[in-house]
């Protein structure tokens, strides 16, 4: 069996002013409502657990860059700043 290509890839804007997510178009997103503590996870049918996940990542990144731990602050003189994440599976064969 071989199984490839399963995995996520999301592509949001961060405002670096209101702390908010939104999607690079505008439009509406289950995802960005729950990391913007809009909606829970338990009053969807969409996201699980990985989602949580994927939020807890986001929001440990936004602090540590946000806050110059890294040694750099890409966001210090951005109010937008667009964030790009391709999560792949592992591939089994």
């Amino acid at each position: 069996m071989n199984v490839t290509g399963v995995g996520s890839t999301y592509n949001f804007i961060y405002n670096t002013k209101t702390g908010k997510l939104s999607t690079k178009d505008g439009s509406k997103n289950e995802f960005v409502d729950f990391c913007n503590g809009d909606v829970k996870g338990e009053d969807t049918e969409t996201l699980n657990h990985f989602d949580e996940h994927t939020r807890y990542q986001f929001t440990r990144m936004l602090y540590a860059y946000g806050t110059g731990m890294t040694g750099q602050n890409p966001f210090a003189d951005d109010e937008e700043v667009e964030i790009t994440a391709d999560i792949d599976s592992a591939t089994e064969r």
